[in-house]
């Protein structure tokens, strides 16, 4: 039970820091470690299109 909850928290915790970067104007990647490369790579990329570089 206590690592079901700890681990609940820390998606909370997560979540809470993803949104308030959000809303400083940075792009959030999240996922599995072998999901996060390619979806690095595309965020770079919108972000080289839409001149943010």
């Amino acid at each position: 039970m206590y690592r079901r909850a700890a681990a609940e928290r820390s998606l909370l915790d997560a979540a809470g820091v993803a949104d308030v970067a959000r809303r400083a104007g940075a792009e959030v990647v999240s996922g599995r470690p072998s999901d996060v490369p390619p979806l690095v790579a595309d965020a770079y990329v919108r972000a080289k299109a839409g001149g943010r570089l």
